[in-house]
């Protein structure tokens, strides 16, 4: 059975088992029990496993490859090697993609760019590379760990200045972008002193400037740094909410957020709602662990894995001192529901169309959605723990249910939460219904007023 007959082009695989770093809001439990997996990793790699895997499942249709960890660029050069073999059997391929903590010797990704442009590339490929950096070092250093910033930086000027000594064949780009994520305890400290943010903002410009001033390359893509994002999954109060709606508040006075443009994004496609897959995420599309099963998405790449799921059910667990999210979401029942419904065997013709069935009904359809968000929202307001301004105008009320759908809807952490991939955990709901949501409602308004 072929997933391409469904008409599949994008799939991602678990390329590495291990991390170096130990970030505060890491939903991964990590042990032990990792190595194991990331042994397995290198083996299917070194044999080819993986990719005749892919090849079985997508033949030459594969446009989009995507390498996750943990941390990828700790086998980047087992793939780098493999790159030949990968694009002869790909001859499709358009863009390759990974996120990094940005430790890693960047000698590691120019060999891999090398490799592609050795190749004879009848299109345009891509090489998507996000760099994970949260902004200072007191931001950094306190969510991942102490001296990460300095080495990222380094290694991010490092990579530029050896980027500049490739001449890239016109079909190859080099895409860079950042992803600063922060949590409850960041806001809290932006909020103690609002100049942080200044600083914040001039941490990034600065690398922005310096990697205009310092690039040669005419094929590195790069638009300057990303805006925030929050630690999803999480276990947020109405408190939180609160908490966030005061930062939002003080944000957008020196800037906007990343949620800025998602709500933009929702207000300017209004006319292609119907089009819902538009606005969610890819989960379903095609992701792979380390079994031969076919996974719901990236977070239950470690679920199919015995061992290390039952050392995680017994507590062996080093998960820093944020509780895990995850972690607190195992048990026996919930995973063992997961591998059944949404790990799937390639090989099962019946599971795979019911699994797609059910992934298209999430992907294409919004009204139960939206009619449980109404409801969910509704009884939080009359619980006194969202903001009633979200219900009394129908039309922001209607506006907040497509947010939630098309901005923060997750099938594996709606799953973990609610036992449906259809229904938005209350967490969410409360971090948004209180007040977060009309700050960025109020703040896309003045760029529309601005605009007139």
């Amino acid at each position: 059975m072929s997933i391409s007959e469904f008409e599949g082009t994008a799939a991602e695989f678990l390329s590495a088992g291990i991390c170096p770093m130990n970030c505060r809001y890491c939903y991964i439990p990590k042990n032990e029990k990792m190595k194991i997996i990331h042994a397995k990793i290198i083996k299917s790699i070194k044999s080819n496993e993986i990719f005749e895997r892919l090849f079985n499942i997508y033949g030459e249709k594969l446009e989009y490859l995507g390498f996750w960890g943990t941390e990828p660029t700790l086998t980047l050069p087992l793939i780098t090697e493999k790159i030949p073999y990968i694009m002869k059997k790909f001859p499709n391929i358009k863009e390759f993609s990974y996120s990094t903590n940005g430790l890693s010797d960047p000698s590691i990704i120019i060999d891999f760019i090398k490799k592609v442009n050795k190749e004879k590339l009848e299109h345009e490929v891509t090489i998507e590379n996000q760099i994970s950096i949260d902004g200072p070092p007191w931001i950094t250093d306190y969510n991942r760990m102490e001296g990460a910033v300095e080495i990222i930086l380094r290694n991010l000027y490092e990579l530029i200045e050896m980027l500049n000594d490739i001449n890239l064949q016109e079909n190859l780009k080099f895409e860079l972008q950042f992803k600063p994520t922060i949590d409850v305890e960041n806001m809290k400290e932006f909020m103690d002193d609002i100049f942080k943010v200044r600083e914040f903002q001039k941490f990034f410009k600065e690398i922005s400037d310096y990697v205009k001033e310092k690039n040669k390359n005419k094929n590195l893509i790069f638009e300057g740094c990303g805006a925030i994002t929050l630690v999803v999954p999480g276990k947020y109060t109405s408190n939180d909410g609160k908490i966030f709606a005061q930062f939002l508040n003080i944000w957008h006075n020196f800037g906007l957020s990343s949620y800025t443009s998602r709500l933009l994004r929702i207000i300017n496609f209004m006319d292609e709602m119907y089009k819902k897959r538009m606005f969610t995420c890819s989960g379903g599309d095609g992701n792979f662990g380390v079994s031969e099963n076919i996974h719901l998405c990236h977070r239950t790449f470690y679920m199919d894995e015995p061992e290390y799921v039952e050392s995680i059910l017994m507590g062996e667990s080093s998960i820093g001192e944020t509780e895990n999210w995850d972690v607190s979401l195992y048990n026996r029942g919930i995973i063992d529901w997961i591998n059944e419904k949404f790990i799937i065997s390639p090989d099962d013709k019946d599971d795979i169309i019911r699994f797609l069935y059910v992934l298209r009904g999430h992907h294409d359809f919004w009204k139960f959605q939206i009619g449980y968000i109404r409801a969910a929202l509704t009884e939080l307001v009359l619980c006194d723990q969202a903001d009633k301004r979200l219900i009394e105008d129908e039309g922001i009320f209607e506006l907040f249910a497509l947010f939630m759908l098309g901005c923060m809807d997750c099938p594996m952490e709606n799953l973990l939460n609610t036992g449906s991939i259809n229904t938005i955990p209350i967490s969410l709901i409360r971090l948004w219904g209180n007040g977060a949501f009309i700050e960025v409602l109020k703040t896309v308004e003045n760029i529309s007023r601005r605009k007139q």
